[in-house]
């Protein structure tokens, strides 16, 4: 069948103008004028409590769905290494607990609570490669299911039960980024900005969420030699 003609071949607009041309649809516009909008209609509570921690868990989600749709592996790891990520902000910060924070800036604590979450996160990927449906997901299952118990019973590092709290941000640029409109906005954007990066690097590769486990040349495009879902698909010779 011959292939639909691009309206905006000739166009002399810039590449990255063109390719939303071709790809917005009226639902993304109305998607994302709603969620610029709600902050403004909803009350700060909603605001701050429900719709930025969606946005957090959210952007969370997302490792999920991308190696799940993109390599053909389900991993539930994904909460590990985000509260290793708090917590390493939380004991290299300030907290509550003073006599367990090191009282580092945030300037300082922030690269270090990411670098350190994305030592583990390579530790758990390490391991968790080697295996294949559903003991991956088992083992990543119970990599953050012991990581649980070990912080509700170490009170040295984790405090148990009662955590590290009272981690605030500075005011950057005048704002209080913890006043719920900027926390709100703060969210979105880092919940936008890692969304838009795997769907044009994916696209810009040819992968489609599902092609993981559909395609073998798309597992190995996202540098996995172990993308299958169990029984998925036979392995060639």
């Amino acid at each position: 069948a011959a292939s639909t003609p691009d309206p905006y071949a000739d166009s002399v607009a810039p590449d990255w103008l063109k390719y939303l041309w071709r790809t917005l649809a009226p639902r993304h516009v109305f998607v994302g004028l709603a969620v610029l909008i709600f902050p403004f209609v909803a009350t700060p509570c909603f605001t701050f409590q429900v719709a930025s921690q969606s946005l957090i868990l959210g952007l969370i989600a997302l490792s999920l769905s991308f190696l799940a749709g993109y390599g053909g592996m389900v991993s539930l790891a994904q909460m590990t290494v985000a509260g290793i990520a708090g917590y390493a902000m939380a004991v290299l910060g300030t907290s509550s607990s003073a006599e367990i924070s090191l009282g580092w800036s945030l300037w300082i604590a922030v690269p270090f609570a990411i670098a350190t979450a994305v030592v583990c996160a390579t530790l758990i990927g390490w391991l968790s490669v080697r295996t294949e449906g559903i003991y991956t997901i088992m083992i990543t299952l119970a990599i953050g299911v012991a990581f649980y118990y070990l912080v509700l019973q170490n009170y040295s590092i984790f405090n148990g039960f009662q955590g590290l709290r009272e981690t605030y941000p500075p005011k950057v640029l005048g704002i209080a980024w913890r006043d719920p409109l900027p926390f709100y906005f703060l969210s979105l954007a880092c919940a936008l900005a890692p969304t838009i990066e795997i769907l044009v690097a994916a696209r810009a590769i040819g992968l489609w969420p599902g092609d993981g486990i559909m395609i073998p040349a798309a597992a190995a495009a996202v540098g996995t030699a172990a993308a299958w879902m169990h029984g998925a698909i036979p392995r060639a010779a």
